[in-house]
């Protein structure tokens, strides 16, 4: 009898009893595994958006001087409100909040329950903090801000941009984390929804962005700060902790080259179309959150000790027979009488890219150096968790 489905799936390719437990050789391992079982509590995203359905169509946006503004704004109204605004370059210019009422019930009860999200998914789970509205932005065609950082005000924790319902393309504001990665905001334009419902797009006060050329129409953007409790503002970190993925980094620097690789083992579920079509996409929450733990992490530390990230699907075919004497002549033979015993065992393993490019099979071992090229080190993403 030979077990090969999902529910036999054994990922570390060695025998055991069924009260073993497997431990991991050093220090680094456990040390990463202790970290990431912080992540959906306190890991906190860098930057995230998107529309919310937590805010109406409808802002009820009303100008000082001017009154009540439709949007996306007609050119009648958008010359009126260019011509109170203090104009910041020859494409951009912004207005006071003492100039700003949103007079919408449900826009001013959508923010604070955006503010309270935010703060959350931020990772001030236990903080309270204050949303407030610093300044209304225009940005027309040919508008874009290079890479830059803002000043840091006391207490700011990170910034809420919210773009109402504005007709343009381009304007996407790109934030960075460390050499390479980035996150990028449309406000809609992609799926062409920029027009219709508001998006916002959330970073650390801290984090370099930058925001692209308008290319045509006008950008409506409030922009929001979040701010730490009057009585707390003194502290650095509010959280109580350095960042998780900081934390991650400096485990990750202690890697040495003999080691090719360290598994995580994923919470979810995952088919091979959801994989191969999705990559890491398709990953559910917590081990989502986990990846983009170790993602950011990995893009804090040296070039040299940078790891190289993979999915891959981990095997074990065990076949079986029944070691009952007789048992192949017995006529009333059932499987749950048998006394199974192990005459062979295999184990593969299926690689993919993060994007979900199969890459092909290993033989007997997860140590493989031949895919990104031997001097290479490797993280594994395994794309089960199912034991037998």
């Amino acid at each position: 009898m030979e077990e090969t489905s999902s529910k036999q799936i054994w990922p570390f390719g060695c025998k055991g009893e069924g009260e073993d437990v497997l431990t991991t050789e050093g220090k680094t391992s456990p040390t990463i595994s202790q970290l990431l079982e912080r992540a959906e509590v306190d890991a906190g995203e860098y930057s995230f958006g998107g529309q919310t359905t937590l805010l109406p169509a409808i802002p009820g946006l009303f100008i000082e001087g001017i009154g009540s503004i439709p949007v996306p704004l007609t050119a009648e109204r958008k010359d009126k409100l260019l011509a109170i605004s203090e104009q910041v370059t020859s494409s951009s210019w912004k207005l006071r909040t003492s100039q700003v009422t949103m007079k919408n019930p449900k826009w001013v009860a959508g923010m604070r329950k955006l503010g309270d999200k935010v703060g959350d998914r931020l990772g001030f789970k236990r903080i309270k903090l204050q949303c407030e509205l610093k300044e209304l932005l225009v940005f027309g065609p040919g508008e874009k801000t290079d890479r830059h950082q803002e000043n840091n005000e006391d207490g700011v924790v990170a910034t809420i941009a919210v773009q109402l319902p504005s007709e343009h393309s381009g304007g996407e504001l790109v934030v960075y984390r460390g050499r390479e990665l980035q996150f990028r905001h449309d406000f809609g334009t992609a799926k062409n929804a920029a027009a219709f419902l508001p998006h916002y797009a959330v970073y650390f006060a801290d984090a370099p962005h930058a925001r692209e050329e308008v290319t045509s129409g006008y950008q409506l953007i409030l922009k929001y700060s979040l701010t730490l409790p009057s009585e707390i503002k003194h502290l650095k970190e509010a959280k109580g902790d350095k960042p998780l993925s900081e934390e991650l980094a400096e485990v990750l620097k202690q890697i040495e080259p003999e080691d090719e690789c360290f598994a995580l083992l994923l919470e979810g579920q995952y088919k091979e179309e959801d994989v191969r079509t999705q990559g890491t996409d398709a990953l559910s929450k917590m081990d989502k959150t986990r990846y983009r733990a170790l993602l950011e992490a990995n893009s804090l530390i040296p070039e040299d000790k940078v790891l190289v990230f993979h999915i891959a699907q981990l095997c074990h075919a065990v076949q079986q027979y029944d070691g009952t004497l007789g048992a192949h002549k017995n006529p009333k033979w059932k499987a749950k009488y048998a006394f199974w015993q192990d005459y062979d065992r295999k184990d593969f393993v299926v690689w993919y890219s993060v994007d979900g490019k199969k890459y092909g099979d290993a033989v007997r071992t997860m140590y493989v150096n031949d895919i990104d090229g031997p001097a290479r080190k490797k993280q594994v993403l395994q794309r089960s968790r199912q034991h037998s």
